[in-house]
């Protein structure tokens, strides 16, 4: 029986690498896709998958990538850049690269891991670059397309988001906490 073969995308980054492994231990032959020279590659050495070498933005360096895949989950996605035309680049424009390669490859189906900042009231460039994704792939065509709105993503040492926040308050001698401090994030 041929094993579903699986692309992550952003397959070396924080949550990438942890599906990549998870993946990988449920049986499910595995491509990561990293960018070229990308610092984080390290982490899937010890893991059962293939490694490629692409570049969201640059639809040509897609297709090996895609050969032979049945789903891809794609992650790949910047979310702190100094450069706000980056949110565009790589957020919706490469999303569609992938959607437009996935679908072009015979991929069945497409899992976007987007954030749950596109339902936010107040917006940003990176949550307005997310909602611009879903728009483009809600129209995806005959692929069979997943969206998930993570939160606050983060492990038992923090996370990025959390990183910033305990920076930012780290600065302070006193930090006044409203409430009781039990109220849950939702």
């Amino acid at each position: 029986m041929k094993r579903e073969k699986i692309l992550v995308t952003g397959g070396a980054g924080e949550i990438g690498s942890r599906l990549v492994e998870a993946l990988g231990a449920r049986g499910f032959d595995v491509r990561a896709l990293v960018l070229p020279d990308d610092p984080q590659r390290e982490r899937l050495a010890d893991l059962d998958c293939e490694t490629v070498t692409g570049d969201i933005t640059q639809p040509d360096s897609l297709g090996a990538a895609l050969k032979g895949i049945d789903t891809v989950y794609h992650l790949a996605a910047v979310l702190l850049v100094e450069d706000r035309q980056l949110f565009t680049a790589v957020n919706v424009a490469g999303a569609a690269n992938m959607l437009r390669a996935a679908t072009a490859a015979g991929v069945k189906h497409f899992v976007h891991v987007s954030s749950a900042s596109v339902v936010y009231p107040i917006t940003t460039p990176y949550s307005r670059s997310k909602r611009a994704a879903e728009r483009l792939l809600a129209r995806g065509g005959e692929m069979h397309v997943t969206v998930v709105r993570p939160t606050l993503v983060y492990d038992g040492e923090g996370g990025l988001e959390f990183s910033l926040f305990a920076k930012h308050v780290g600065r302070f001698a006193l930090v006044p906490l409203i409430g009781d401090g039990q109220a849950a994030k939702r």
